[in-house]
């Protein structure tokens, strides 16, 4: 009952909802334009598995390089301007995209563009994140707020791949990119009208960051004052950040193979690749709802330790498989996992990271 009450009175906070409404929709473009790219890039390249690869590698390479600098930006510029200059330059792009693969332009100039709206997304993650806890209004909404953000993501998952095929089949590929855009413009006017300043009702305390007085917090600008701030978490941060770079590294594989394990592994054709899309999706959404039983508990040890459980199960069976259905369910175990170690590790670096250096530690695991 406690935890359907936490989750009932969130609903009351209207900036978080306004917010999580609007990210959705700019999910399910996000999830739309993903299924379009690797189609768009399947197809020019002539079914081209290593410029398959190279392509999802030079979408991860922005994260590398971009996300402590990003993380920077979070901490001394106004976040909620930070997320609405990404959602902005993104929607262009978008625009852009919808064009070149309109009039058939060159593979390389697609290309080149898919990793620039990368670049921005690199700073969408440090910002969000430490945007999200200034809209709770005590630490019990912060682990509620992370579940529900992820199920909606991972709703949109769903959604989103089953829209991108429902287009790609009447009406062509441009049309994707173009309601990502719109997506886009939908999320930028809700930015537009949240808060800048923190929810919570005291000002002497951090959101999300337990009972850290804002006075004590380091300096967001001043090495000194970073370091001390992130020097009592730091061996926290480094688990946490091994956790999530071994669980971005087989999700992010896992994701530009998907087109190749549907057409080449599982023989189920290009159209396999929504199915597999989807049962990514479901299991994510069962993984962030599921997390939302442990998330308002203190300890978050056992959601950590089942995620790193099921992931590992089911990128196994995967390797093994050759049929669609053990391969679908595969996928949904994997993302279970996947979900249940994402909010609980969100939710830990949230409530032991100061305010004034929440960006630079996010960056540093992005």
């Amino acid at each position: 009952m406690t935890t359907l009450r936490v989750f009932r009175g969130l609903l009351s906070n209207r900036p978080l909802v306004r917010l999580l409404g609007g990210e959705f929709v700019s999910s399910i473009g996000d999830w739309l334009y993903l299924v379009a790219l690797l189609i768009v890039v399947y197809q020019e390249s002539g079914a081209d598995a290593v410029l398959l690869g190279v392509v999802g590698a030079a979408r991860v390479l922005p994260y590398v390089l971009l996300s402590i600098p990003a993380g920077i930006v979070a901490d001394r510029f106004d976040r909620r301007l930070v997320l609405l200059v990404t959602d902005v330059a993104r929607g262009l792009i978008m625009v852009v995209l919808a064009w070149l693969v309109a009039v058939d332009g060159p593979l390389w100039a697609v290309v080149l563009l898919a990793v620039l709206a990368t670049c921005f997304s690199t700073f969408f993650g440090p910002a969000i994140g430490s945007y999200l806890p200034m809209l709770v209004r005590d630490e019990r909404e912060l682990g509620p707020a992370n579940s529900a953000w992820s199920t909606l993501d991972n709703l949109a998952f769903v959604v989103g791949p089953a829209i991108g095929g429902l287009l790609i089949a009447a009406s062509g590929l441009s049309l994707a990119f173009l309601l990502n855009a719109v997506s886009f413009g939908v999320i930028a006017v809700v930015l537009w009208q949240l808060p800048s300043r923190p929810q919570a009702p005291d000002a002497g305390t951090v959101p999300g960051a337990g009972s850290v007085p804002a006075a004590d917090a380091p300096a967001g600008g001043g090495a000194p004052g970073v370091r001390a701030g992130l020097r009592p978490i730091a061996l926290p941060l480094a688990g946490l950040t091994l956790v999530d770079v071994v669980a971005g590294f087989v999700f992010g594989g896992l994701g530009v193979l998907t087109v190749m394990i549907a057409v080449d592994q599982l023989g189920v054709g290009e159209a396999g690749t929504g199915y597999l899309n989807a049962a990514i999706g479901v299991g994510g959404i069962l993984g962030a709802i599921g997390s939302g039983i442990f998330v308002v508990r203190p300890g978050l040890r056992v959601p950590l330790l089942l995620g790193a459980l099921g992931m590992a199960a089911g990128a196994v069976v995967l390797g093994l498989t050759r049929s669609l259905a053990p391969a679908l369910v595969a996928f949904a175990v994997f993302e279970v996992g996947a979900m249940l170690a994402e909010v609980a590790s969100m939710t830990i670096l949230q409530r032991v990271i100061p305010d004034a250096v929440r960006g630079r530690a996010l960056g540093m695991i992005a």
